[in-house]
C-alpha cells in the first residue's frame, strides 16, 4: 500500500505541475488578488461622491461654490473638494439635473443621492437600505448646511496600526478561502472528471483500497495548499508588513483542521456523480454562499442580524474568524481549540460518509 500511495502522489504532482493554468490560479492569482484589493481599499485617500442636484432657484448653485474647498464647474457639474491629506479628500460631484433624469441615474447606480433645493434649503432623497446612499447623505448633509469644518479638523489622525487595516482583514480571509477552493476544485472536481472519463474505473483492477487513493489526493493537495499559503503570507509580509501576532502553532492547527473539514466535504460531494455539469453545480452550490457570506472580502456583520448566527455556523466562517483572530488579535490555542475540534469533526464525519458511498464508476 505504501508503494501505491507513493506512486499516486507522484502522479498527482505531475498532473498538477504540467498545467500552466493551474499554477497561475493556485499560486499567482491569490497574490494578485491580495495586492489589488489591498491597494484599492488601503491606499485610497481620495473618494468621489456622485450626487444629483435638482434646483428650483438657479442661484443656489452660487451658494454651493461659496462653501469653500477646491471648486470646479464642468458641463453643469459642480465639484467641491473638501478635506486634507491627513483626514482624506472627498470630491463631491453635484450633477444638475431634473427628477426624471435623476431617477434613471439612481436606478443605474450612477448617483447614490439626490439633493433637491427648496427655498434655498437642501432636501435629501436616498434609499435607506442602500449603504452607499446613507453614507453619501451623512457626508453631504454637513457640507450643505454649512458645517464643512467637520472635514478639516486638525485633531483627526489616520490609524496606521497593524491588525486593523483592511489588508489585515483580507489576508486571513484569502488564506481560508484558498484552502476551501483548492480542495473543492482540486480534489472534488478532479475525481468527478476522472470518473466521467472512466479513469477511476481502471483502478478497480489494481490492488488498492479506496482510502489509499483518497489519502494520496489529500496529501498532494495539502502540500500544494501549504505552498500557496507560504507564497501569500510571504507576499503579505514583505509588501504590507503583515505578521502573525498570535500563536503560529495554533495557526498551523487551524490550517490542518480547515483542510480536514473541506477534504471531507469534497469526498462527500464527489463520491457518486460522474456528470461534470452536475458536479460543477454541486461544488458551486457549496462554495459560493460561503464566499459571499463568510466575511472574506467584507464583514458579514453588514448582513441583517437575524442571519448572522447562521453565517457563523458555516465552516469557512469558523475558519476565517479564528485565523483572523490569530493574525490580528494574538489569539492562542485556548481561544481556537473549539473551532479546531468542530472543523476536524465535520471533516471526519463527512469523509466517513463519503468513503462509504464512494463508487469508482
Amino acid at each position: 500500500m505504501s508503494k501505491a500511495f507513493g506512486q499516486l502522489v507522484y502522479i498527482e504532482f505531475l498532473s498538477f505541475f504540467r498545467e500552466p493554468g493551474a499554477l497561475f490560479w493556485s499560486f499567482f492569482f491569490p497574490v494578485v488578488l491580495a495586492w489589488g484589493l489591498g491597494i484599492a481599499f488601503s491606499s485610497r485617500m481620495e473618494t468621489s461622491k456622485n450626487i444629483g442636484l435638482i434646483l428650483t432657484h438657479p442661484s443656489y448653485a452660487d451658494s454651493l461654490r461659496s462653501i469653500g474647498g477646491d471648486t470646479a464647474v464642468t458641463d453643469s457639474v459642480i465639484v467641491l473638494s473638501i478635506g486634507n491629506k491627513n483626514s482624506g479628500i472627498i470630491h463631491f460631484r453635484f450633477r444638475q439635473t431634473n427628477w426624471d433624469e435623476a431617477s434613471v441615474l439612481l436606478k443605474r447606480g450612477t448617483i447614490s443621492l439626490i439633493v433637491e433645493e427648496k427655498d434655498f434649503k437642501p432636501v435629501f432623497h436616498f434609499d435607506p437600505q442602500n449603504s452607499e446612499g446613507k453614507l453619501a447623505y451623512l457626508q453631504t448633509e454637513p457640507l450643505l448646511n454649512k458645517r464643512e469644518d467637520v472635514y478639516d479638523r486638525g485633531e483627526i489622525s489616520m490609524i496606521r496600526q497593524k491588525g486593523i487595516r483592511y489588508i489585515d482583514f483580507l489576508i486571513p480571509g484569502l488564506l481560508s478561502m484558498n484552502i476551501m477552493m483548492s480542495i473543492m476544485w482540486g480534489v472534488s472536481y478532479t475525481m468527478i472528471e476522472r470518473r466521467s472519463k472512466k479513469l477511476l474505473r481502471r483502478m478497480v483492477a489494481t490492488p488498492m483500497k479506496k482510502a489509499v487513493y483518497l489519502y494520496a489526493q489529500f496529501f498532494t493537495r495539502f502540500v500544494l495548499c501549504v505552498l500557496e499559503a507560504i507564497i501569500i503570507m510571504a507576499f503579505a509580509y514583505y509588501y504590507f508588513g503583515i505578521t502573525v501576532e498570535g500563536s503560529l502553532f495554533t495557526f498551523m492547527l487551524l490550517f490542518i483542521a480547515g483542510f480536514i473539514s473541506f477534504s471531507g466535504f469534497s469526498v462527500l460531494i464527489s463520491s457518486r456523480t460522474s456528470n461534470t455539469y452536475i458536479g460543477n453545480g454541486m461544488i458551486n452550490f457549496f462554495v459560493m454562499p460561503m464566499m459571499l457570506l463568510s466575511g472574506i472580502y467584507f464583514s458579514y456583520h453588514n448582513f441583517p442580524d437575524v442571519i448572522i448566527p447562521y453565517i457563523q455556523l458555516l465552516p469557512l466562517t469558523i475558519l476565517a474568524d479564528h485565523i483572523r483572530a490569530v493574525f490580528n488579535e494574538g489569539a492562542g490555542l485556548a481561544q481556537s481549540i473549539k473551532a479546531i475540534g468542530i472543523l476536524s469533526l465535520l471533516g471526519i464525519v463527512t469523509f466517513s460518509i463519503g468513503l462509504r458511498i464512494f463508487k469508482w464508476y
